[in-house]
């Protein structure tokens, strides 16, 4: 999982373990999420590595450690930072078609439960830049995506995309952006849903091969069951055999269209 700004349209993605020298593996990407700058991807030919695991207590609270692997030229190094505004357990997912370009903020009026991307960009923001700056990307995203807000990371270049853990190696959220001096990460709730989004797609899939399979089967079935019609109680079970695998066929197809 990584950072959708990152990924230019029709751009080529290449992986590596960290003992390797080179880039061996090619990365497919599964699932965009622009509003949320979330791209889910899959790295094709490896099966036996070991992935990161996303916090079950989604709370922060304010000075607490959070720990970054650093990329680039650094990669391997870790970096602390701290916790600089909380972040509750329930935060909301974003929905709807808002975006930020006509979001206008309310942190300075009420303090929120939680920092959003609206606080990061919104109208205000993008009406203080010059003209010239287009900013799409930006202007584009939820307002109220859950954002948590970290000092001492000292984000760089390619830091986006990154995992943030807490103490006991558990994923946090996702490096985003740097913002007036501090580290932006997106929120470990919005990393489950996207993954969540992709498995819900993945057993429509499932649901919907199967489907395309059961009508030659059904067939089959009813003509074997046609044969036999001559006889006066075969003709009777073969009737209402060819029904009840018509009757499942369609339940089947009702269900994987409501999922």
């Amino acid at each position: 999982m990584t950072s959708a700004h990152i990924l230019p349209k029709g751009c080529s993605i290449f992986a590596r373990r960290q003992d390797e020298n080179d880039f061996p593996y090619e990365v497919d990407i599964l699932h965009h999420k622009l509003n949320w700058d979330i791209a889910l991807l899959h790295i094709k030919g490896v099966h036996d590595s070991c992935y990161g695991r996303l916090a079950r207590d989604r709370s922060l609270n304010v000075a607490q450690m959070l720990l970054y692997i650093h990329p680039y030229s650094f990669v391997g190094s870790f970096l602390v930072g701290k916790v600089a505004f909380q972040c509750v357990d329930d935060v909301v997912l974003p929905t709807g078609t808002q975006t930020c370009q006509t979001y206008l903020s309310t942190a300075l009026q009420s303090i929120p439960r939680y920092r959003i991307i609206g606080d990061v960009w919104n109208s205000h923001v993008f009406e203080n830049f010059e003209t010239n700056v287009k900013w799409t990307f930006e202007k584009s995203l939820h307002p109220l995506v859950p954002l948590i807000q970290i000092y001492g990371f000292v984000f760089g270049e390619s830091s986006s995309g990154g995992p943030v853990f807490n103490t006991e190696g558990e994923i946090m959220g996702m490096l985003s952006m740097g913002s007036g001096g501090f580290d932006i990460a997106i929120h470990v709730s919005l990393l489950r849903q996207v993954m969540r989004e992709k498995e819900e797609h993945l057993n429509i899939e499932t649901l919907e091969r199967k489907d395309t399979r059961i009508p030659g089967n059904k067939e089959g079935r009813v003509n074997r069951l046609k044969e036999h019609s001559t006889k006066p109680r075969g003709d009777r079970f073969g009737r209402d055999k060819a029904s009840h695998s018509q009757g499942g066929s369609k339940r089947l197809k009702g269900n994987s269209t409501k999922a």
